[in-house]
C-alpha cells in the first residue's frame, strides 16, 4: 500500500494489536455517538496520537492525514463496525489490507473523551485550528437539537446538499418544529458530519 514508508517498517508491530473495529469499541463505551468516535480515531491517526498498521508495516502520518479516515456504522444486528478508507477516492479492495492499531494508543484517547475541551479555556487554545470540534455526549442534548443531532449521525449531510434540511423536516416526529429550527441546528453541526 502507498504510505508505507520503508525506514518506518522497522517499527515493531503494537505490543497488543486492535483492529478499527474494536477500537471503536473500545471509544464507544464512553457513551459518545458512533460517528463521533470513528471521527476521533480518524483525527488521533491524522495527528500520530495513535499510529495505524497496515499488513503489519507502520503508515506514515502525512500519507495517512493526506489519503485515509475511519468511517463507522452499525451492521443490521446492532453491532458498530469500523473501516480505514480512502478519503480520496483512491480504488482499492479493502479485504486486501489488514488494519491494525496499538491498544494501549486508543485507550490513551479515553481521558480526552470524557473530559470537554470547553470546560478548559487552555485546552481551546493549545487545539489546532484544523480539529474538528470535540464529541457531544447524546445525553448532555434535549429536544429537537438531540433528535437533529442523531438524524446528523445516522444519515450525515454530503457538501454542497442543499436539500438536507428539507429531508429531516419531511421526517420529523413532531409537526410542530418548524423548519428554520431545523435549520439551526443543522448548521451548528454540519461541519462536524459533512461529507465529501
Amino acid at each position: 500500500m502507498a504510505g508505507t514508508d520503508s525506514h518506518l517498517n522497522t517499527t515493531p508491530r503494537p505490543n497488543s494489536p486492535m483492529s478499527p473495529t474494536e477500537a471503536l469499541e473500545l471509544l464507544l463505551e464512553s457513551k459518545f455517538f458512533i460517528h463521533a468516535a470513528a471521527a476521533r480515531l480518524t483525527t488521533a491517526t491524522h495527528t500520530n496520537e495513535c499510529r495505524l498498521w497496515c499488513n503489519e508495516n507502520l503508515l506514515a502520518p502525512d500519507y495517512i492525514s493526506m489519503s485515509l479516515m475511519i468511517v463507522a456504522r452499525t451492521e443490521a444486528d446492532g453491532r458498530p463496525r469500523a473501516d480505514v478508507v480512502s478519503s480520496v477516492r483512491e480504488a482499492w479492495v479493502p479485504q486486501a489490507y489488514n488494519f491494525e492499531f496499538d491498544a494501549d494508543q486508543v485507550r490513551a484517547l479515553l481521558p480526552q473523551l470524557k473530559s470537554s475541551p470547553r470546560s478548559s479555556p487552555a485546552a481551546m487554545v493549545t487545539e489546532p485550528r484544523a480539529a474538528p470540534a470535540p464529541p457531544v455526549a447524546p445525553e448532555t442534548l434535549e429536544g429537537t437539537e438531540r433528535w437533529v443531532f442523531e438524524q446528523m449521525g445516522d444519515d450525515p449531510p454530503r457538501k454542497g446538499d442543499h436539500t438536507y434540511v428539507q429531508r429531516l423536516f419531511n421526517r420529523r416526529p413532531d409537526r410542530k418544529i418548524k423548519k428554520k429550527t431545523i435549520s439551526n441546528v443543522v448548521g451548528k453541526y454540519r461541519k462536524r458530519f459533512e461529507r465529501p
